[in-house]
């Protein structure tokens, strides 16, 4: 994903985020066509209840097109390492979201590892910061 990434900053600048989500799509999809379809049947012959059908267009919308268009707007707009950071906050959010919407429970070490990956994300801000700040300092002092 990382190096997806880089190359996405350095080669992708010039392309619209929806170019770059609309590709991943069509050649994701054709990639599942050709394993699921041999492996799990013909989806047009699933009994689709419609809380399954709403189901397939919250993910395929929210997750999916809007999630990645977001996504690569980011990735434009941002520094790739902080872009980077989404990809550790994700799992938190998912579990936060089990907690509030499905009554989900969690265990000490759920809570113990989402504390230390919000801990971890805040050490490299701080990190970051100070290296800024010191930058900042060091050339006012050099320009003086």
């Amino acid at each position: 994903t990382a190096y997806s990434n880089v190359l996405v900053k350095a080669y992708g600048k010039n392309l619209n985020p929806s170019v770059l989500a609309a590709g991943q799509m069509f050649f994701g999809l054709l990639l599942l066509l050709a394993v699921g379809i041999p492996l799990e049947g013909n989806p047009l012959q699933f009994h689709w209840t419609p809380m399954a059908w709403v189901a397939m267009l919250y993910l395929a919308v929210v997750g999916s097109v809007i999630a990645f268009l977001l996504y690569y707007w980011l990735l434009r707009n941002m520094d790739v390492t902080k872009s980077m950071l989404i990809a550790l906050v994700t799992p938190v959010v998912a579990v936060l979201l089990g907690m509030i919407v499905l009554d989900e429970q969690i265990g000490w070490r759920t809570l113990a590892g989402g504390t230390m990956i919000i801990l971890g994300i805040a050490l490299i801000v701080v990190r970051r910061t100070q290296k800024q700040e010191s930058k900042i300092l060091t050339t006012s002092v050099a320009a003086d």
